[in-house]
């Protein structure tokens, strides 16, 4: 922290870049970044991105699959890897970081990334020692096991519960299909026979292990994930808009639905005439919203998948009728009213 030549590298590599980008936006990327995206982040929670002091404890075996043992190992020798020097700075590299999300009010997976490379390089550089056990193959295979099995566990999960959550799983069944339990088996398979079978170091069957979950997870798992929340979002998109009414966004944050549209969705206060991108549990929010703004627009549904509905908002049916029947009545009676002239007095 006191070394000036660190922090003379520091500036000559980051200012260039600093400088060009006060040149194109101002200080507004640094307020953005800065303030914004880093002290506030820090000191408040931002989108409902909430979390503990031991999220990250939790999440690492996770995020480090499939050399989630060798964490466990490098803990048990700690001891000995702090009083070797380049290992000690790679230590306190990633627990600065661990120790700053993990105090964060907002508290995102990849957070504890930047100083996760601190922890790989030791792995790494002592492979042979922290990955000796065939036992450590449990958690990449237990992972990929669980994940897919995945279609034969939705049906316990799925509720009649109208949140938007409960109406995306519930199409589970179009991407969590059977083409999906057989892929997934075959891989399972292959992780198998690639930990009992090749004789081979530990280090070098993990890695093998790690390849076979790399291709379930990018190839598999992501792909019906993406399709599970993406299609309705896509589709919604896509859907016809003959009226061309102004399409905008509530209670929603979801830039791919402009992406799809290739059009800026605002969001703004709903307006008659307007049609509105939203998710299902969100109609009761709308409904309130247009009653005080608007008492005689009403609702129509108008897509609807996967907790994604597309809601046109009208001028009401039932106000339009009041209305014309009103203005009727109030002619009708002025007509009574008035006095027949006699025929002398036309003129």
């Amino acid at each position: 922290m006191v070394n000036p030549l660190g922090w003379i590298v520091l500036l000559v590599v980051v200012s260039p870049w600093l400088i060009m980008v006060y040149q194109e936006q101002g200080l507004g990327f640094f307020h953005g970044f800065i303030f914004e995206h880093n002290l506030n982040r820090f000191s408040q929670t931002k989108e409902q991105h909430g979390g503990q002091l031991y999220y990250y404890l939790i999440l690492l075996p996770v995020i480090l699959l499939p050399f989630s043992s060798a964490l466990f190992a490098l803990i048990y020798r700690i001891k000995t890897y702090w009083k070797k020097p380049l290992e000690q700075f790679l230590l306190i590299w990633f627990l600065v970081v661990l120790t700053l999300v993990s105090l964060s009010k907002t508290q995102l997976p990849h957070y504890v990334l930047y100083g996760l490379l601190g922890i790989v390089l030791i792995i790494a550089h002592h492979r042979t020692e922290l990955l000796r056990h065939i036992a450590g193959l449990a958690f990449p295979l237990i992972f990929i096991f669980i994940c897919a099995i995945l279609p034969l566990l939705f049906p316990y999960f799925v509720t009649d519960n109208l949140s938007y959550d409960m109406a995306l799983l519930k199409q589970y069944d179009q991407f969590f299909n059977v083409r999906y339990l057989v892929c997934s088996g075959i891989l399972l398979g292959l992780a198998l026979s690639l930990t009992f079978l090749i004789k081979d170091s530990m280090a070098n069957r993990t890695i093998y292990v790690g390849v076979i979950q790399s291709i379930f997870v990018f190839t598999l798992l992501i792909e019906a994930i993406a399709g599970l929340q993406q299609l309705p979002v896509y589709n919604a998109a896509l859907h016809k808009n003959p009226q061309n009414k102004p399409i905008i966004a509530y209670q929603i944050r979801m830039p791919s639905f402009s992406v799809y549209r290739e059009q800026v969705t605002p969001t703004r206060l709903p307006q008659i005439g307007d049609r509105v991108f939203t998710k299902i549990d969100k109609i009761a929010e709308l409904k309130l919203a247009i009653a005080d703004l608007t008492p005689v627009a009403e609702l129509q549904v108008v897509f609807k998948q996967g907790g994604i509905v597309l809601v046109d908002i009208n001028f009401a049916q039932s106000a339009f009728r009041m209305s014309t029947s009103a203005v009727s009545t109030t002619l009708f009676s002025k007509f009574k009213s008035r006095q027949p002239m006699p025929l002398g007095d036309k003129k």
